[in-house]
């Protein structure tokens, strides 16, 4: 990966245009992933296609890797925040799966990224961030995405709600009650959130839903 800066530069007049600027853009891609910033810049200035998704974008390598100075480097580049890949994820989907709260913080706070841009599944960041709050980082950025007015009442492409989503946590689901997320959503196989949490075995929130159903009544 690192000739790229060496021996290929000096031989453009056997690569045609379009096969080096292919080669610049897979290879943008690849120092994002892996966290080389000194190369990020010189292929930036060579004009690399910040957008270019091989399937991944380096905005979406460096977000879901956490490499946070890559990302701010290409959004100051104006890379497209809210680039959607053939999969319709985001850099900020993919820092929020990967449970990068620096760069979620970064993407939201100053790069603007929109949080309710969804995937192909229909899942927004916090859908995804409810998925993946078994981790103290994980409901960190929750609570962070929450914070930040991301809508709780978003309904995947499967009919599953954010609470439904984050059921298995208990801390979740009393932040997204507090929220004032609802209780009565129904998925398509008519159960509510209720019914998921007993049926994945997750006592402690449906024991706590019921009680504070119960005190509604």
């Amino acid at each position: 990966f690192f000739r790229l800066l060496e021996g290929p530069w000096q031989k453009m007049d056997t690569i045609s245009p379009r096969t080096h600027l292919t080669k610049i853009n897979e290879d943008l891609v690849v120092a994002a992933r892996d966290n080389e910033l000194a190369i990020v810049k010189t292929l930036i200035a060579r004009k690399a296609d910040l957008d270019y998704g091989c399937p991944f974008t380096a905005l979406g390598e460096a977000a879901y890797w956490g490499n946070l100075k890559i990302v701010r480097e290409l959004a100051k580049a104006k890379a497209t925040v809210d680039y959607q890949n053939i999969w319709g994820a985001t850099a900020l989907i993919y820092a929020t799966q990967s449970r990068r709260s620096s760069t979620v913080t970064y993407l939201v706070n100053e790069a603007k990224a929109n949080l309710e841009v969804r995937n192909n599944q229909g899942e927004t960041a916090l859908a995804t961030a409810a998925k993946h709050g078994h981790s103290s980082r994980g409901r960190g950025i929750f609570k962070f995405l929450l914070r930040a007015k991301a809508n709780v009442h978003a309904i995947d492409a499967h009919g599953s709600s954010i609470m439904e989503l984050a059921s298995g946590e208990l801390e979740l689901v009393k932040l997204l009650v507090g929220a004032k997320a609802q209780l009565n959503f129904a998925n398509d196989a008519r159960e509510d959130v209720i019914d998921i949490a007993s049926k994945n075995g997750n006592t402690a929130s449906s024991t706590w839903l019921r009680h504070h159903r119960s005190e509604l009544h």
